[in-house]
């Protein structure tokens, strides 16, 4: 039932002419793939290295980074599938793997293999683009590193120019403000109710990158689009932020009010980024000069931090991700990390250690 995009559509050089390929499914490379190296990140105890190394090992191959191709693929009378948004054939004979991210897991969540009996096929006539996919409907950095990116490929082609696009229902707030400042108009968008629909005929471009392995192309993408929309700031702006998950459920710092009250007599500020619009976040990223707090998705807005930022990253022993190390390498940004004991996902950090990594990586 998995299939490879690749193995079962017509491969072309180009957009097809609508005639010539209007009931057959077609696969057109737009990037091939690339292989990045990146650098280490800074620590100040070896074993802190040793767990972060296990871990990029697990969730971001390593220091080199192979990124599979990039394609538009065409799949007429497909059918959408629950809320991951998986792909699947007219006759339910395949299941396109891309749309699971390629990841197994995905796939035995979401339970499909043991569906016996299906939900009430809704047929939707007409044309779609697919901006979304799993977890696309929570997660803020995987919403703008992962899904967002995929206009890019889609804004490439003319055909594509007023394609309807399906993406989450409801929108969350950060999705509504990233789709209008790109310029797409709420009436060109199709929520997706997560039950079972087939459609006349759904483009589907290819995530720029695996999740959690941002792409280069994805970042050029994001800081063109965005950051000129920006008004000017000072030239001397140097902002120190200290990133607080005050508002989540898991992976806080425990002891953060004594990490805080020592920041904010360095000059730092403390941002709960929940807190702020998309285009309040990106205003002031832009200006960081170091970013300091818990691993979370709102490090993804280092991708409109200049290039001499420094990122520090906290993390629970238990817990490692390589996400924005990852994305820091991209921007020619610095990255280091301390780790703390957890306490089931939360965790304590030492001043101490902190104290000596300021004045190690940053000279504070």
């Amino acid at each position: 039932m998995l299939a490879k995009c690749s193995d079962h559509c017509i491969g072309v050089d180009s957009f097809p002419i609508r005639s010539s390929l209007d009931s057959k499914d077609w696969y057109l490379r737009i990037r091939p793939c690339e292989t990045i190296r990146r650098r280490s990140p800074f620590s100040i105890h070896q074993r802190d290295l040793e767990l972060f190394y296990e871990s990029i090992t697990r969730h971001n191959q390593g220091e080199v980074f192979r990124f599979p191709e990039v394609f538009l693929a065409c799949i007429n009378k497909a059918r959408l599938y629950s809320k991951d948004f998986l792909v699947i054939s007219a006759d339910k004979k395949r299941l396109y793997r891309e749309s699971a991210l390629s990841r197994d897991d995905i796939l035995e969540t979401n339970g499909i293999f043991d569906t016996i009996i299906w939900p009430s096929l809704k047929e939707v006539p007409g044309d779609f683009c697919l901006l979304a996919g799993p977890w696309s409907h929570k997660n803020y950095s995987e919403w703008l590193l992962g899904n967002l990116p995929r206009l890019s490929i889609i804004e490439q082609f003319d055909e594509l120019s007023s394609t309807r696009l399906i993406v989450p229902s409801p929108l969350r707030s950060y999705q509504e403000d990233t789709l209008l400042m790109a310029g797409i108009l709420p009436e060109r968008l199709v929520g997706f109710d997560n039950s079972h629909w087939q459609v006349d005929r759904l483009y589907f471009p290819e995530l720029p990158s695996p999740l959690g392995n941002p792409s280069p192309h994805a970042v050029s993408w994001l800081r063109a689009r965005f950051l000129g929309q920006m008004p000017a700031s000072p030239a001397a702006s140097k902002r120190l932020l200290y990133v607080t998950r005050r508002d989540a459920s898991q992976r806080r710092v425990l002891n953060e009010e004594e990490i805080v009250n020592y920041l904010m007599g360095l000059g730092f500020e403390i941002i709960c980024p929940g807190d702020f619009s998309f285009r309040d976040q990106i205003n002031i990223f832009r200006d960081a000069s170091i970013v300091i707090g818990p691993h979370g998705a709102a490090f993804a807005n280092m991708v409109f931090a200049p290039p001499n930022a420094t990122l520090i990253e906290f993390f629970g022993n238990n817990y490692l991700h390589g996400c924005y190390w990852a994305l820091t390498n991209i921007r020619g940004q610095k990255h280091a990390f301390l780790t703390g004991p957890s306490q089931w996902l939360d965790y304590s950090i030492s001043l101490e250690q902190l104290k000596l990594l300021l004045a190690k990586v940053c000279g504070i």
